[in-house]
């Protein structure tokens, strides 16, 4: 028994299957753990993934913020940029580099406040919805959102620049992960450094300086490249069209004036600068789509006309800042009795209505689209016209009926709006008895009962107007009523207008006359008849709905009285106000410094064609060829001188002439010319005098033709007299005359830098052989300081790269206060 007990004890028979199943349930174990953490190795790395996906697509929209941001940057950079180059007249002096510095920061700054804040009346906070517009959602693979943990609030620091505050990016994709990105935004002031302008223009990119005026006749015509069109101003004849685009600016010191069946046109580029502009003739236009610079106003006189204003509009005459002007106040433009007649500041006597910009609609059927305006500026008033007539009274003797200026308190009007400066009837003699217009026989009436009574005035500022809401006219600054008489037929009119200014000036300022007027216009718009009266005639002068854009879709908006706006109603006009309180974010100080500072630039345009009045030099003095002072200088910013005195020795030029000068067909001529054949033409026209210095006697007339300019090449023409550009030609290069420049059918002007930089200093006469000999002068000779534009790379025909010093914008958005969650 014992032995077969024992026997089994020893058989092991059964045990590499227990061996192998313990074996195979810990390979199982094994495995299982190793799918595991296989499995759970993958899910985090797939989750991992996931949640990076999703941390790159927050991070994706942020950068798509940072560039819609980085294009606003761009935009308040340029736009501060020419702010402070626009008023280097009045930064100049020991600290002009810093104060420009300076004036650049704040403006920059305030630029992109206007841009991103939630409003006009709230700028501290930034909007949501705008950083939300910025983001393309198309595309994406999950939502997103961006709130704010910090209330959306936006801090000005001079030393930092824009903070945005707690921008969060929350991202959530399709499968519910989701990523947050918190952080502050930076937008940086951007290394800009000024230095100082330029005293000489830019000439080569030029194409025509007419010093007196300049015509343009029947046809289209197209002008390449910067322009002066004189003293006397610009006209278009009936049916003539003219585009100006490809340069910097066109310039003129007298009005811009566009006659029947007209259109004048300046490119996105180009600035325009001018005294008025006036559409004189019926169905006429004008597209403004650059930068508009008037003094003066923009007046519509013919019906069935279109102003059509893009960019920005700078109507920046007031006559308060304009007497404000260094130019008005400087001694300098005076001189000496010798050198100029006038020894009058320059508007000594101009009226206020002349230094006040305003746009004037006068004809039937305008057409006002400023749609595409960003920016406008308006900083004058309008005023009502009164010309002078002949009365004859009762007794059959006639007189003359003094014409003046009112003072209207509308930025825009329209002719019609003058009938709310009529004195109500209510405040004329006793209130009862006299209309307005009035008869000859009221009239004598009225004066008959002022004259019976001392105590008695023709106007009653003092009564309470139920038409004004029970406000008398002295509550709005009216000193007294003008009498107006017109002849109509054989019995007179006489009309009574409400007088803002009074007959005392030193009683009441412009200003104030000023915010009187809109104050009136603005309480008188509130009575509905009253309205309804205007908006009557108004839709007369207007076609339906073509006023101007609402408020809120301008960069900027500033206006010194009221204005014409379309209402939300399609197809009808209204009135609305803007009074001071469109000025409430720009202190009155400086509106007045900004608009000084569009004076002196416009006078300084109209003297060399640069912007800065500093730039002009009270004494040019010539040097001879071997850098001696020849004796000869001039003052630049004299009353009396033009763009052509200051850029062309005139003496020099006849003296030159008249000596080495040839004849054909009655002009004296010489010319410089290259050795790639491109010529410089030194011309007398026809009667003008070569020998002597009179300016006025140059009334000469050269006709550039077509052959001449296919057989002769000229890239410099300089003329003492009139040029007329003759039919079908297209000329390249710049034409400088003394006189009117007249653009006949189908002419056209082209700048080339290059080439005119070329004869500027072409060294040759009378072919390519010849050089000039050491008393012989090149074309830069007649110009005074003519060296200087070679010096200042102003003549070198090329730009420059810029790529080495570019700035990307986007490296000044920086992040503060990042997290991740």
């Amino acid at each position: 028994m014992k032995k077969i007990i024992h026997k089994r004890q020893l058989n092991q028979k059964g045990m590499s299957v227990v061996t192998v199943l313990i074996a195979i349930a810990f390979v199982g174990i094994l495995v299982t753990t190793i799918l595991y953490v296989t499995l759970l190795n993958y899910q985090m790395r797939a989750t991992n993934l996931k949640e990076k996906n999703t941390f790159y697509s927050a991070e994706q929209v942020l950068d798509e913020i940072r560039a819609g941001l980085a294009v606003d940057m761009g935009n308040a950079m340029s736009d501060a940029y020419s702010y402070v180059l626009e008023r280097y007249s009045v930064t100049e002096g020991a600290e002009s580099d810093s104060l420009r510095l300076t004036m650049f920061k704040e403006q920059y700054l305030n630029n992109l406040k206007e841009e991103l804040g939630q409003n006009q009346a709230d700028q501290n906070h930034y909007k949501l919805e705008y950083l939300t517009s910025l983001v393309e959602s198309s595309g994406k693979t999950g939502n997103f959102e961006i709130s704010s943990s910090k209330d959306a609030v936006m801090l000005k620091s001079v030393t930092k620049g824009i903070i945005l505050e707690g921008v969060k990016v929350t991202f959530v994709e399709e499968d519910g992960h989701a990523s947050i990105i918190n952080t502050d935004l930076v937008l940086s002031i951007p290394d800009i450094h000024f230095t100082q302008s330029t005293s000489m223009p830019d000439l080569m990119n030029m194409t025509l300086i007419a010093d007196k005026s300049m015509v343009i006749e029947e046809s289209e015509h197209t002008v390449f490249g910067s322009v002066y069109g004189g003293t006397d101003g610009i006209i278009l004849e009936d049916n003539a069209a003219v585009t100006f685009e490809q340069g910097e600016r066109v310039v003129t010191g007298g009005p811009i004036t566009v006659k029947t069946g007209s259109r004048f046109t300046t490119g996105e580029t180009m600035s325009l600068w001018a005294s008025n502009l006036l559409l004189e003739g019926n169905n006429s236009a004008v597209h403004l789509l650059g930068r508009t610079y008037l003094s003066d106003d923009l007046t519509i006189k013919g019906s069935g006309c279109t102003v059509e204003a893009g960019g920005e509009y700078y109507g920046f005459g007031n006559p308060t800042s304009a007497r404000a002007a260094l130019c008005n106040t400087d001694n300098d433009i005076k001189g000496s009795s010798e050198e100029n007649e006038n020894e009058s500041s320059l508007f000594a006597n101009t009226s206020d209505k002349d230094l006040s910009s305003s746009i004037l609609v006068n004809g039937q059927n305008t057409t006002l689209d400023f749609s595409g305006l960003k920016k406008l500026l308006l900083a004058g008033n309008s005023y009502i016209s009164i010309p002078t007539s002949k009365i004859t009274d009762s007794n059959g003797t006639s007189s003359q009926s003094a014409g003046g200026q009112i003072l209207m308190g509308e930025s825009i009007t329209v002719k019609s709006n003058q009938l709310a400066y009529l004195v109500p009837t209510e405040a004329i003699g006793d209130g009862k008895s006299y209309g307005n217009p009035m008869s000859r026989n009221e009239y004598e009436q009225l004066m008959e009962w002022v004259g019976s009574d001392s105590s008695r005035t023709m106007v009653n500022v003092e009564t309470e107007l139920e038409e004004l809401g029970n406000q008398s006219l002295e509550d709005f600054g009216v000193q007294d009523g003008t009498l107006v008489a017109y002849q109509n037929s054989d019995e007179p009119l006489f009309y009574l207008y409400l007088d803002f200014v009074g007959k005392d000036a030193s009683k009441i300022t412009v200003e104030t006359a000023e915010k009187n007027a809109a104050a009136y216009m603005e309480a008188y718009n509130k009575i509905a008849d009253r309205k309804n009266y205007l908006e009557k005639y108004l839709n007369f002068y207007l076609k339906n709905g073509s006023i101007i854009n609402q408020e809120d879709n301008f960069l900027r908006y500033t206006t010194n009285g009221n204005l014409l706006i379309a209402s939300d109603t399609a197809g009808e006009n209204s009135l609305i106000t803007s009074s001071d309180g469109k000025k409430s974010e720009e202190s009155r100080s400086n509106l007045i410094e900004e608009e000084a500072g569009y004076q002196d630039s416009f006078y300084a345009l109209n003297k060399k064609m640069i912007t800065s009045y500093a730039s002009l030099s009270g004494k040019v003095v010539h040097y001879d060829q071997d850098g001696k002072e020849t004796g000869v200088s001039h003052n630049e910013k004299l009353l009396n001188r033009t763009v052509f005195d200051n850029l062309i020795d005139r003496d020099s030029l006849k003296n030159y002439l008249s000596t080495y000068g040839s004849e054909d067909n009655g002009n004296q001529y010489y010319y410089f010319e290259t050795k790639t054949g491109y010529r410089a033409y030194l011309i007398a026209a026809g009667d003008s005098n070569i020998t002597g210095g009179n300016k006025s006697e140059e009334t000469g007339n050269f006709t550039l033709t077509k052959d001449f300019v296919e057989n002769n090449n000229p890239r410099l023409i300089i003329c003492l007299g009139n040029v007329t550009v003759d039919n079908n030609v297209s000329y390249e290069g710049i034409l400088i005359a003394s006189g009117t420049v007249t653009l006949k059918n189908k002419a056209s002007l082209h700048s080339s830098a290059e080439d005119t930089a070329k004869v500027f200093q072409c060294r040759y006469k009378n072919g390519q052989t010849e050089e000039l000999s050491n008393e012989e002068r090149c074309p830069m000779d007649f110009f005074w300081d003519g060296e200087e534009y070679i010096l200042n790379g102003v003549a070198t025909g090329s730009i420059s790269s810029v790529e080495e010093n570019s700035l990307d914008l986007s490296d000044l958005i920086l992040y503060e206060n990042w997290e991740k969650q």
